[in-house]
């Protein structure tokens, strides 16, 4: 048998190399392995896949290094890194207010200090009443400041690049009781602010600690600010707005501005009644613009009075607490059955008792005034009753009302002789529960208020108090809601 020639496995062409290593598989040569692939690790001085960098030997979890995981420098890292111009690093919580910015810079104003979290454990502001802080979610800081007595507050933040703002930063202004004064909400001009000029609680302080607190809108977390608060001693010497309540004078200064608040001609350290007309100089008293009586002289409460009728209903009590309420002669400081006359003012309209005095219900009031007509004249007297009424218009009654209801203007009417001169008007009002008030002024014949009227609370002549304080309180008599002290 011829024995056949043997070949020798040879590697075959790179052309080729498929079908030769086929070829040479069916023959019995086994097949070249394949190339090991080349060797990757960090470290190797080549930037392989997956890598930011690789220097070799040169890499450092150092400043300015490519790092040891092949990684290159970052703000949040650990590490200060010079060359990219950072000048702290406190790692990967990028939180302002403890030195060192989210932005990896070292930060040149104080920082906030815990727990600051409620105006009661609100901190001291720093010298120059400027802080950084950073509000993780649900957080808030608070920082207090002393205003004196007719100061005024502003408050802004601003985020950690100059002129932005913080997202989704809310400011609340408090006061020395606690109470919430003025508000900066995201979209307002400017960031948060609390500005004085637009928020009323802002200016004309009451002297004592302020707190100013920062939260996150709806509790979201702020990165990074920087709240700045100024103080102002006097908000007199600047043309802040103000209110008739700022002002109940009239003179164009507010209370907090004015040596004599009620425009009485005492000075308001020298007037035992500062807020309420009794000096030497107090006008004549009147009706408002809209024809409303405003100043009252006051007997009340009597309580426990059955209704009118014997009923449940709200008809004034036929009980008479002065005796002979028809003829009653108001005076202040005088008796008026068990209690005594007092003086109401007030520059509302509506009368509301529950103002100055309280109790249980049933109760009943009387509220009485002097009105000067400069002519003898028919009129209505208009009157909004909470609940029952009774009036009496020179000594007569013009008018009862036993319902229930709120006070409503003009809702109830009466025809009124008006004489020359002065006039005295006398009405009851019940409190069988709820609300109780009263509204009452004068319509002519065509319905339209009768304005200009003078009112007087001391008797047929104009208004004339003094500084008299019956019971020696150091209150005059025209603030004292019990004059004669009983």
């Amino acid at each position: 048998m011829q024995n056949r020639p043997v070949f020798p496995c040879l590697p075959a062409p790179s052309l080729l190399a498929g079908l030769a290593l086929t070829a040479l598989a069916l023959a019995g040569c086994p097949a070249d392995p394949p190339a090991p692939e080349p060797e990757t690790a960090c470290g190797n001085s080549i930037v392989d896949p997956g890598e930011a960098c690789d220097d070799g030997d040169a890499n450092a979890d150092a400043s300015d290094a490519c790092r040891l995981d092949c990684t290159l420098p970052v703000c949040g890292d650990a590490i200060t890194d010079t060359g990219a111009g950072e000048t702290c690093d406190d790692g990967a919580e990028l939180l302002g207010g403890d030195g060192c910015s989210p932005s990896c810079l070292e930060e040149a104003l104080p920082g906030e200090s815990e727990p600051n979290d409620t105006p009661g454990t609100a901190v001291a502001m720093p010298p120059g009443l400027q802080v950084t802080g950073a509000l993780p979610q649900g957080d808030s800081d608070c920082f207090s400041v002393l205003v004196p007595e007719g100061g005024w507050v502003s408050a802004e933040v601003e985020g950690e690049a100059p002129g932005s703002c913080p997202n989704d930063l809310v400011l609340r202004l408090f006061g020395p009781t606690g109470g919430q004064l003025a508000t900066g909400t995201p979209g307002l001009a400017g960031c948060s602010p609390i500005d004085p000029i637009v928020e009323e609680g802002a200016r004309f302080a009451e002297p004592g600690n302020h707190v100013i607190c920062a939260e996150g809108f709806f509790d979201e977390p702020v990165a990074s600010y920087t709240l700045t608060v100024e103080v102002g001693d006097d908000s007199c010497a600047l043309d802040f707005p103000f209110t008739s309540t700022d002002d109940p004078d009239g003179d164009s200064l507010p209370n907090v501005c004015d040596v004599d608040d009620d425009g009485d001609g005492f000075d308001d350290e020298d007037d035992n009644c500062p807020e309420t007309p009794n000096g030497p100089e107090v006008p004549p008293l009147y009706v408002d613009a809209e024809g409303f009586l405003t100043t009252w002289l006051v007997a009340g409460p009597f309580p426990d009075l059955p209704a009118g009728g014997g009923g449940g209903s709200c008809e004034v009590s036929d009980q008479d607490p002065l005796g002979d309420e028809a003829t009653a002669i108001p005076e202040l400081a005088t008796p008026a059955g068990d209690l005594e006359w007092f003086a109401y003012f007030d520059s509302n309209a509506r009368f509301n008792f529950l103002h100055v005095m309280g109790g249980p219900t049933p109760r009943e009031v009387y509220a009485a005034a002097w009105v000067n007509s400069p002519v003898a004249q028919t009129t209505t007297l208009a009157m909004g009753i909470d609940d029952g009424g009774r009036a009496y218009w020179n000594g007569v009654e013009v008018f009862e009302v036993g319902s229930c209801q709120g006070t409503n203007i003009d809702q109830f009417q009466a025809p009124v002789d008006m004489v020359e001169g002065w006039n005295r008007l006398l009405i009851r009002v019940r409190d069988q529960g709820g609300g109780w008030a009263l509204y009452a002024r004068f319509l002519d014949e065509t319905s339209t208020p009768i304005t200009g009227l003078e009112v007087s609370l001391t008797g047929p002549e104009s208004f004339s108090p003094g500084q008299q304080d019956t019971d020696g309180d150091g209150l005059g008599d025209w603030c004292d809601p019990t004059p004669t002290g009983e």
